[in-house]
């Protein structure tokens, strides 16, 4: 089975609104696709306090005005719903939910949304339909009292309830005339008694809009605006009104010949005069919310924020509008507090902003003070490793309007840089000094190379050669520390041991001279194998095979134990032990970690039983590989966390939790199951820093604990062999990174976090990305569309343009035809002979306003010299195609094109026309068509294998022989794939319309039919799926990365192979978890079945061959001593087939999951 899983949640804000709770507490709420946050309110800002997944994809967001700390969640059709929520000490609460599905019924196309006044809220998703919700304090909504009433206005651009006291409410409905096509705005008072809107009423006066694009009403001030044309009117409310009593079921069916109907009262089409009028000189209408009474702010398309002000005298009322600034394009406004406005965006970074009376600079009204990080929508990405250390980053095309975007997106720690030399080359190990060891920062460097040792002086931020000195120099340092007694007070020293091959030297630092020596060499030959110092005793492996252990006794070197040599043959010469405590602050330790050659097996044993013959082991483990490094961390926990790590030499660290347990006052331990991280193909080195341990194998990762368990985070370094903590005075808590060449100062900030660098692009909105590692460039494609104000016709031009991969600077650019756009780009191989080679191949089509689809393309071949860089990119080849170039792959060094209902296959061929100077030196040519589809939008090959999405029908297999297209096999029933790639097993993973994954294989090698061996509803529109990882590969893993996917959302996730067993294991805990979590939500179950756009089907009420790795992951949410644990184990062992050796081994396993992300 396959799982899925986030590895960066949906960015894109759908709703906001404030709530102020009766404690006096206020709340930002934000909506976001798939779930809803609280953000308390603080001078300094906003902070998220509670989150809320809801298996359901949100819809619209407000607060219930008569039900302090509570607000209504609507989601989308085609099984929606209408929560209540609400805020309790910093947490979110269900009070209620009700069913609003109306069966048989068509999605409304316009306005889609909810509103409300004290009594009622009402939500809108289907075109004739209403639901109003009796609001209630105890179950936030009376479910009795809640009905689904008709509405004659089937094309709502918008409604409100219309602010005037009454018994009932009254509604304002802007809806689009079915006689002239035109905006009218009607009034219509709520009968509950008869679940129906009554007839119209004369509230509202306004009758037809001469403004087509007036699409918004917003109340306010006793009296509604309408908006979202190029005219703002200020419409009169009048509350005396008489309300049409609605036709009861009988009279519906009389004939209404020569009666008053409802388009002759109160909405005729010459309706009352606006009271006031303001100009709109800007974009479209896409947000508004209310100041206070007399002013409102809006948000247009291109992200400009509009002050409206309505101002009364006793003479005149007058309304203005004033541009205050520029932000994100906002699909959502919340106004706070003291000029304090949230932004909300789908298409760019959301903001909180300050108003001011006074312009600054820059003639804005407005100030950012914070900004938080949309890479919505995402229409393309490519994973790459731009900085060659074995970290993949995500370069994603984001952003539209006037925020378009590239996001790098990498899965790393935060690390600041501050400082550099590549003066000391061939560093292998540092050893940092203080002169005294209770002085608070190092002062001193101790430098081992392979043959020598140099010291260097920390003098703020320079490093000095100190030149001949009391250390050793003519041989590496094996290790060296500050030493103080192990034994006694603490007292401060100047004394430092350094271990060398050949001996061991105590050097006084203030006199700067050695004071004691103890050598281990033979005659000539050292015999010092391996060392490890704390800051009270030292530990030395010798090539014989003897321990020495070495502590501080009346300032002179104590050796406290020697093992016997024969009782350590060769074959069990030590490859790597430590002797500094689990604990930093902790003087000595109890046990420590030896690892031998013999059998790769790593030992721990008790200090106290160094003294007796033998040297027992207490636990030991067998490993698969070589130990290159061992330690003991707590993770600065306590002794119930106490971990033994492995660094092996074939790129793993080996991760075994040591449980201590007292019998008749003797401490025995046990070693449990190890986990495998993988790091690369390097051998791995450990070093502690704190609470965290470095481990610097192909990549540097970071290994800490975290909310119950061992996490990891890389670091983006590369070519380190060693990190070492360092603590001066220009340096604090800072870590120095040795490579062969350099040695790197930086300071790790935060560890568990996704990276994102935008590189902003404006109005040039990138829609297609390729990366081409010989020219070190992207090809990007991109569309520009020049701001214009409302109802004026948009300018579009498009351009293809190479940029640098570490500077991002533009190489070259080619703008496109006037009526021409990118539609597709690829990095491919343009010969079957030179793999090497490769070249940018764009797609275009020409998009006119009399065509239903495009007839005629380009296919644009841009070649890059590996001599003179990408900044020689140049257009190669072109040809013209009769039709929309969706989609572009290659199979044997030839391009592969979706053009239109067909899919066509060129060469690059010399090119003949002599006349034309400026033509390219060659041509593309037709090799062969295979036309059997609708709308070809998707290809994508593996070997000679070509799998072909079609966006009408389903998918397909083809097989290039070299001459001609096969078919192999294809999918018949219409799904409606929106993007598809290859998995490792030739299967077929595809997304469609309706947000679900699907899996496909063939049943049979000879089966011409392609079967759906999975699928999973996702909730979100996946635009690109590709082949990759943000991970470095475990070996032998149980969950493996193959596929990363991306949404308009901005949603970022991992499909994952399991293996059999834990397939099963995960199945159980999921279908375990479903019935504990979350039950006062829709049922996960549902959710995650594939949906149509009717719903789920009865034929399949579940997903199949997907797992939900979010859902499984919860499982560290639910504290062990709980109830829920109990109850979620018990199910888990009725569900499990193949039983897990303990609830450890479950919880290794759901680690390996987490590290996937």
């Amino acid at each position: 089975m396959r799982v899925v899983s986030t590895v960066h949640p949906s960015s894109s804000v759908v709703r906001s609104c404030k709530v102020v709770c009766t404690n006096g507490a206020q709340y930002l709420v934000l909506a976001y696709p798939d779930r809803v946050e609280a953000h308390v309110l603080k001078e300094t800002g906003i902070e998220r306090v509670a989150s809320l997944v809801l298996h359901a994809r949100v819809l619209d967001l407000l607060p219930l005005p008569s039900q302090p700390g509570r607000f209504l969640v609507t989601t989308d059709p085609p099984d929606p719903v209408a929560l209540v929520l609400e805020v309790q000490d910093d947490k979110l609460v269900v009070v209620g939910q009700t069913d609003v599905k109306a069966r048989g019924a068509r999605v409304a196309e316009f306005f889609t949304g909810a509103f409300a006044c004290e009594s009622y809220a009402f939500s809108m998703h289907y075109k004739g339909r209403l639901n109003a919700l009796k609001l209630d304090e105890e179950v936030g909504v009376h479910k009795h009292d809640s009905f689904d009433c008709p509405i004659r206005e089937l094309n709502v651009l918008s409604a409100c309830v219309v602010p005037i006291d009454s018994d009932e409410p009254v509604l304002a409905i802007l809806h689009i005339d079915a006689q002239d096509s035109r905006p009218r705005l009607v009034t219509r008072a709520l009968v509950p008694d008869e679940h129906d809107l009554g007839g119209v009423t004369e509230h509202i006066r306004a009758g037809v809009i001469n403004d087509v694009e007036t699409n918004f009403l917003v109340p306010v001030k006793n009296r509604v605006i309408a908006m979202g044309g190029s005219t703002v009117r200020l419409l009169p409310v009048h509350a005396n009104a008489d309300v049409h009593a609605s036709p009861t079921r009988k009279k519906k069916r009389q004939s209404t010949k020569g009666k008053e109907t409802d388009r002759d009262v109160g909405g005729s089409t010459h309706g009352e005069e606006p009271v006031a009028l303001c100009t709109w000189e800007w974009g479209a209408v896409t947000t508004w919310t209310s100041v206070d009474e007399g002013r409102i702010l809006v948000g247009d398309e291109y992200g400009r924020l509009v002050f409206i002000v309505i101002t009364e005298t006793v003479d005149s009322i007058t309304m203005t509008a004033t541009l205050c600034g520029q932000t994100s394009p906002a699909t959502t406004l919340t106004y706070l507090d003291n000029g304090a406005v949230y932004v909300g965006s789908h298409l760019g970074d959301s903001q909180l902003v300050r108003l001011s009376t006074t312009a600054n600079a820059s003639g804005s009204y407005l100030t950012v003070t914070e900004t938080f990080a949309n890479i919505a929508p995402i229409i393309d990405a490519v994973v790459v490793d731009l900085q060659n250390t074995n970290q993949p980053q995500i370069v994603t095309c984001s952003g539209s309007s006037t925020t378009g975007s590239l996001r790098i997106v990498q899965k790393s720690a935060e690390l600041d840089i501050l400082g550099f030399t590549d003066e000391f080359p061939h560093t292998e190990n540092v050893f940092p000094l203080r002169t005294h060891s209770d002085d608070t920062y190092h002062s001193w460097l101790l430098l081992s190379s392979h043959s020598a040792t140099r010291l260097l002086s920390i003098e703020g931020e320079e490093l000095s050669d100190v030149g001949r000195s009391a250390f050793i120099a003519n041989e590496p340092t094996l290790a060296a520390s500050n030493l103080v007694p192990a034994k006694g007070p603490v007292k401060s020293g100047p004394y430092v041991l350094q271990v060398t091959r050949s001996a061991a030297i105590l050097i006084d630092m203030d006199g700067k001279m050695e004071i004691d020596r103890a050598d281990f060499s033979v005659n000539g030959d050292p015999q010092v194998v391996v060392a490890s110092c704390s800051k009270t005793q030292a530990l030395l492996s010798l090539k014989t095979g003897s321990l020495v252990y070495i502590s501080l006794e009346n300032d002179k070197l104590k050796i406290m134990a020697s093992t016997p040599p024969q009782l350590l043959n060769l074959r069990n010469q030590v490859a790597a032990l430590n002797i500094e405590p689990s604990s930093s602050t902790s003087r000595a330790t109890a046990i420590l970690p030896i690892a031998t050659y013999g059998g790769n097996t790593v030992h721990l044993k008790k200090t106290s039983q160094l003294l007796q013959a033998g040297f027992p082991a207490v636990a030991s483990r067998k490993l698969a590989a070589g130990v290159r490094s061992v330690l003991l961390t707590d993770f600065g926990v306590g002794k119930d966390n106490v971990h033994l790590l492995a660094g092996c030499v074939n790129g793993t660290v080996v991760a075994i939790r040591v449980r201590q347990s007292a019998q008749d006052g003797t401490a025995d331990y046990e070693l449990d199951e190890p986990r495998t991280i993988g790091l690369g193909s390097l051998p791995v080195t450990l070093t502690r820093h704190g609470d965290r341990v470095f481990a610097c194998g192909s990549v540097v990762t970071v290994l800490y604990w975290e909310q119950g368990r061992l996490q990891q985070s890389t670091l983006a370094v590369k070519d380190v062999t060693r990190a070492v903590p360092l603590h001066a005075q220009e340096f604090e808590d800072a870590t120095i990174f040795i490579a062969p060449s350099a040695l790197t100062f930086g300071r790790v900030q935060q560890v568990q976090r996704l990276h994102i660098k935008t590189i902003p692009l404006g109005l040039d909105n990138p829609k297609r990305i390729a990366h081409s590692v010989r020219a070190r460039a992207f090809g990007v494609g991109c569309v520009r569309t020049e701001p214009v104000r409302v109802g004026d016709p948009a300018t579009t031009s498009s351009s293809f343009r190479i940029l640098d991969q570490d500077s991002f600077d533009t190489l070259n650019i080619m703008q496109l035809d006037d009526d021409e756009e990118v539609f597709s780009v690829a990095c491919l191989p343009i010969s079957p002979d030179d793999a090497s080679s490769e070249c940018f191949v764009v797609g275009s089509a020409h998009l006119r306003e009399n065509e239903v689809e495009p007839s005629s393309g380009r296919i644009l071949v841009f070649g890059s010299s590996a001599e003179s860089g990408a900044g020689s990119s140049w257009l190669t080849a072109f040809t013209k195609v009769r039709g929309a170039v969706y989609a572009l792959t290659s199979v044997d060094g030839l391009i592969v094109a979706g053009v239109n209902t067909s899919v066509n296959i060129y060469e690059l061929r010399p090119n003949t026309i002599s006349e034309a100077e400026r033509a390219p030196a060659l041509t593309l040519g037709l090799k062969t068509q295979w036309n059997h589809n609708y709308v070809v939008t998707q290809v994508t090959a593996d070997d000679n294998l070509i799998y072909v999405g079609d966006a009408i029908t389903s998918i397909s297999i083809l097989r290039w022989d070299g001459t001609r297209l096969q078919t192999v096999a294809r999918h018949f029933a219409p799904i409606y794939p929106v993007a598809l790639d290859v998995l490792s097993d030739k299967s077929v993973l595809a997304a469609n319309l309706d947000h679900n994954l699907y899996n496909f294989r063939q049943a049979a090698p000879s089966d011409r039919t392609l079967e759906i061996n999975g699928s999973f509803h996702l909730g979100d529109m996946v635009n690109k799926i590709t082949r990759g990882s943000l991970i470095m590969p475990s070996h032998d893993p149980l969950i493996r990365p193959e596929q990363v996917f991306f949404t308009s959302t901005g949603r970022i996730g991992v499909v994952a192979e399991a293996t059999e067993d834990a397939s099963m294991n995960l199945h159980a805990l999921e279908r375990s978890l479903e019935q504990i979590l979350d039950q006062d939500l829709p049922k996960h179950e549902t959710w995650r079945a594939p949906h149509t756009e009717n719903g789920v089907s009865d034929a399949q009420r579940s997903a199949a061959g997907f797992l939900d790795g979010d859902l499984l992951e919860r499982f560290f949410d639910i504290s062990p001593r709980s109830e829920e644990y109990e109850r979620m184990m018990a199910a888990f062992e009725t569900y499990n087939i193949v039983k897990v050796k303990s609830e450890n081994d479950l919880a290794a396993l759901l680690e390996q999951l987490q590290a996937l992300h």
